[in-house]
This record gives C-alpha cells, structure tokens and sequence, in this order.
C-alpha cells in the first residue's frame, strides 16, 4: 500500500473481529514503514495497536531509522519487531523468520 490511509482504510474494510466486511481475510502481520505520505507508520502503529479490533495484528516496523529514541518509541506504541533498512535481503529474511517464529505468526510452508 502506498500511504498510511490506505493501510487504515483498508484494515477497517476488512473482516478481522468476524463481523461482515468487505475484505474476507485474516490479518496476522503488517510490515510497516515509518515514512509513509498522508498518515506516517508510527500512527498507523497507534491505530492499529489502540484499537481492540486489530491490536492482535503483529507489526514489525521496517525504517532507514535507527536512532535509539524512535526504536523506543516504536516498541513503546506496540511494535514487535524494528528492521532497519539497512539490513541486507538475506538477513531481512532472517529477522523476518525468527520474529515468526517467536510469536508463531505465520503459516508454515
């Protein structure tokens, strides 16, 4: 998704709490930048963490960010894993894998 709007509206569209929405699926993590237009990823953390509906949805931030004090902020607003961009393919993989792991958030293959 192209902006952090787009991310809300879309998990507002979505059938998360089994209530009739139009998007049909289940949700279990959202990899989510902090630099994103119209609504930047650390409110979109917010909202999805301080909403009942979607606060079991994991959110792992990805950001050329890797000053202490957002890295706490982010965890501070529910985040569950922080990658830096930095990282290559290889080890962005990795950490993406130990994170599901950790909290048995994805299918196995």
């Amino acid at each position: 998704m192209k902006d952090g709007k787009e991310v809300m509206d879309y998990l507002q569209k979505t059938d998360i709490d089994g209530v009739d929405n139009e998007i049909k699926t289940q949700i279990s993590l959202v990899i989510l930048d902090l630099n994103l237009p119209k609504i930047d990823g650390m409110n979109v953390l917010k909202f999805i963490k301080e909403n009942t509906k979607y606060r079991s949805i994991h959110v792992i931030i990805l950001s050329t960010s890797s000053d202490d004090r957002t890295i706490a902020e982010a965890y501070k607003n529910g985040a569950n894993g922080f990658i830096t961009k930095r990282v290559s393919y290889k080890e962005f993989i990795k950490q993406v894998q130990t994170l599901k792991e950790f909290y048995n958030i994805l299918p196995q293959r």
